[in-house]
């Protein structure tokens, strides 16, 4: 089949591997046997965090990795923009065109502005640089979302001590 691009955007699609019309130069390029698919969507990635890829072991305890990321990211400091651009282009490079990136620094906003993905940022409020007034008030709120989940919910993503010892 043929698909005809213009700008970017695709203009018309054909079982004919021949262009419609002669007006202008179309440039033509085989791919052979393929499928067109639509941009990928990455709906939940945290982009600032790239430079961790391969430095945090996986576990079977959810507390226990994210005590370790925490760690790791407290001896850090501040987010390297390389990792940033190196993940934003290899999404690009395997199909990704959207995506949904949750933040506690901002740090990849201006990276991923001037990239060709589209997306969204959340800013996230997980007690990183967080005003420790503040920190009170979000413990508050996560409990009272932690209060009103089913006990076997919480118990599939935390350990039952951790639970306990979270709600006492």
């Amino acid at each position: 089949g043929l698909v005809v691009v213009d700008g970017g955007r695709i203009q018309s699609v054909s079982i004919s591997r021949e262009p419609r019309s002669s007006s202008g130069d179309v440039e033509t390029i085989d791919l052979g046997d393929v499928a067109v698919l639509p941009g990928l969507v990455n709906a939940h990635t945290h982009l600032e965090l790239s430079w961790m890829r391969g430095r945090i072991t996986p576990s079977d305890s959810m507390p226990a990795w994210a005590a370790r990321l925490i760690a790791l990211r407290r001896e850090q400091g501040a987010e390297p923009r390389a990792p940033i651009a190196s993940a934003i282009a290899e999404m690009r490079s395997s199909g990704t065109a959207l995506v949904g990136d949750i933040t506690n620094t901002l740090a990849p906003d201006q990276l991923l502005r001037e990239s060709p993905l589209a997306g969204a940022m959340f800013y996230e409020l997980l007690g990183f640089n967080v005003d420790p007034n503040f920190a009170d008030v979000l413990d508050g709120l996560i409990l009272v979302d932690l209060t009103k989940t089913d006990a076997k919910m919480l118990d599939r993503y935390l350990s039952r001590e951790g639970v306990h010892r979270f709600l006492a």
